[in-house]
Parts: structure tokens; sequence; C-alpha cells
């Protein structure tokens, strides 16, 4: 088994060479054997380019690999490029991301995000989402300003409760309020005004103050 082992690394040669072309799932070598396809080798993440200088390995039986980039255009994108699942796994310490010029994420499928604590931290943002469902237990913003603009709003809450400074509001069509009890309350005046103003009630109608004017 040893003799056998000592005889295969023997017959694996390396060798700089340059990427010429892609070909059969592979890449095009120019190397001095002449043109070799090569496959890239799983060890190397980073995906060949044309005209980049790499290591590959050579087989006697005419397999083979690129294992290392060793030189590319600095116009080159890096792409890193693996088949099949990825898993990325820090076992201590911190794992960081840092771009100069922007970080795009991108897939067709689903983005799952799962931590203690997310923080987020930046001047603009844009979320264009078809479709949000939010399940919490408690929910705080601050804000300067908010503006909204929707078709319809539909909320049911066990408790609805605002404290504001002034407060406007413009009905173009319909205003309905139903209740059990409605109770307004006001420091110096309430005014009601309407073209046509009605107040019944099924059994008493009570108006009391110091002077009533009717008329």
């Amino acid at each position: 088994m040893r003799n056998l082992a000592d005889s295969l690394d023997s017959s694996i040669t390396q060798e700089v060479a340059t990427i010429t072309g892609e070909q059969d799932n592979g890449w095009l070598v120019a190397s001095s054997r002449g043109p070799v396809r090569a496959t890239r080798a799983t060890s190397c993440l980073l995906e060949p380019a044309l005209g980049d200088r790499v290591i590959c390995a050579f087989t006697a039986t005419g397999q083979a690999w690129v294992l290392a980039i060793l030189e590319r255009r600095s116009t080159t994108v890096n792409q890193l490029s693996v088949d099949g699942d990825l898993e990325v796994r820090v076992n201590e310490g911190r794992f960081s991301v840092a771009s100069a010029h922007g970080i795009a994420l991108s897939t067709p499928k689903e983005v799952q995000l799962a931590s203690a604590s997310v923080a987020v931290n930046t001047i603009t943002a844009d979320v264009v989402v078809q479709r949000l469902t939010y399940l919490g237990r408690y929910l705080q913003s601050e804000v300067k300003r908010v503006k909204a603009v929707a078709a319809t709003f539909d909320a049911v809450l066990g408790r609805f409760s605002q404290r504001v400074k002034r407060s406007y509001r413009t009905v173009e069509e319909y205003d309905c309020v139903k209740a059990k009890q409605i109770d307004y309350v006001a420091e110096s005046t309430i005014s009601l005004h309407g073209e046509t103003t009605m107040m019944t009630a099924a059994q008493l109608v009570k108006i009391d103050g110091a002077q009533v004017h009717v008329g």
C-alpha cells in the first residue's frame, strides 16, 4: 500500500500555466505539454478566468487540475465559486464582512437570519416588500416624521392610546364611529358645526350649563 501511494505521488507534476479558454465545464491551459483541459480543484475556491496565471497539477494519465490562482488582471472580477452547499463556521471569535464599495446579497430562494439581536445603522434605507408579516411582543420606535400612503388600513387592537400636542384630520367623504360609550372632554371649547346637525336619543337628551342659547 505504501509503495502504491509513493508511485501515485511521483506521477503528479506541477507547473505554472495560463488560462486560455473554457472547454467542457473545465479550462484550457497553456503549459509545457501544450493546450490541456484542466478542472478546478475543490480546494481552489477562486473561479479561474481568462488570462490567469495558475498552478496546475498533471498526472501521467493526462488529468489536470487548477490548484491556485497566482496572478490575474486587475479588471477581472474575483469570484468565489463552489458546487453544492457551502457553510462557513467560526468556532471562536467574530465573523466580519467589509467592502469599500458596497455589499450585495442575491438569491432566487429564501434568506434566513437568526441571532440574539440585530443592529442596523444606516443613513438611508429603501425596502420594497410584496408582503410583510411581523410577529413580536413589543415594538418601540422614535422618529421625527412619519408619512404613510395606503389604499386600505385595517387594525384590530385590544387598547389604543395616543398622546399628541396637536391633531388635525381631514375626511373627504364619510366618517363613522360606533362605540358603546363616547366621552369628549375639553378644557375650553367644543364646537360642532354642519349644514344639518341632528342629535337624537332613544331615552334622554340632557343639556346643562350656566347659560343655554338656542337659535
